[in-house]
């Protein structure tokens, strides 16, 4: 994890090309919010950036760092996506895939632009089970190949730098929504994380829009 100038704006550095921004309910990330690596920043690396739920807006300055950019995604709290002239044509050039959530800033790019759009994956919920020190994280995820859930088990390892675990994909039916409630759907999972699916904003949000453009 790494700060900005402004301390409430973090970096998370995955996976080598992908940086996430997190920041506290109603900021607006600026052009200046950039993660001060101690080896120094180079957006040009990062292929996929996240705007994590928080966020309310995203300055047009912010975005033109990052020029080798092939995948954005932006968090259900952004309303306020503003692009210039040159970003347009930047996100036109590299073909940007545009995840967010049905009708948002994301969706609305991507029919603008004529860029691909697909849904953001879609936290579910979690479970601690401190008896054996287990801790476990679903999320409904959508790819080329189809949506599927993902299960994360993340356990101790034999040093503190070390965790065990592991993740478990369970492939979903491309139309495994038609007809689903958040209530319906929980009913397919175990009781540690069937209230918190019931009462996911976000899976009943996707479920709604989803079920009403098949019936469009």
């Amino acid at each position: 994890m790494y700060f900005s100038d402004r301390e409430d704006v973090v970096f998370l550095n995955s996976f080598g090309c992908v940086l996430r921004a997190e920041g506290p309910e109603g900021f607006t990330l600026l052009e200046t919010d950039l993660p001060n690596f101690p080896w120094g920043f180079d957006a040009t690396e990062y292929t996929s950036l996240e705007i994590a739920p928080g966020f309310v807006g995203v300055e047009p300055g912010f975005l033109t760092h990052f020029t080798r950019m092939k995948e954005l995604i932006i968090g259900p709290t952004v309303k306020d996506l503003k692009l210039t002239a040159a970003m347009k044509k930047q996100l036109r050039k590299q073909k940007v895939l545009m995840r967010g959530r049905f009708g948002g800033p994301a969706e609305q790019t991507a029919k603008e632009l004529t860029l691909k759009f697909r849904h953001a994956d879609i936290f579910l919920a979690d479970h601690r089970d401190e008896e054996h020190h287990e801790y476990s994280k679903l999320t409904l995820c959508f790819s080329d190949e189809g949506p599927y859930l993902l299960e994360d088990i993340i356990t101790p390892g034999w040093a503190a730098s070390n965790n065990g675990g592991g993740e478990v994909r369970t492939e979903l039916p491309a139309d495994f929504y038609k007809d689903e409630t958040p209530d319906s759907f929980a009913e397919r999972f175990g009781e540690r994380f069937r209230e918190q699916i019931r009462t996911n904003e976000e899976l009943a949000a996707f479920l709604e829009e989803a079920n009403r453009r098949i019936e469009k």
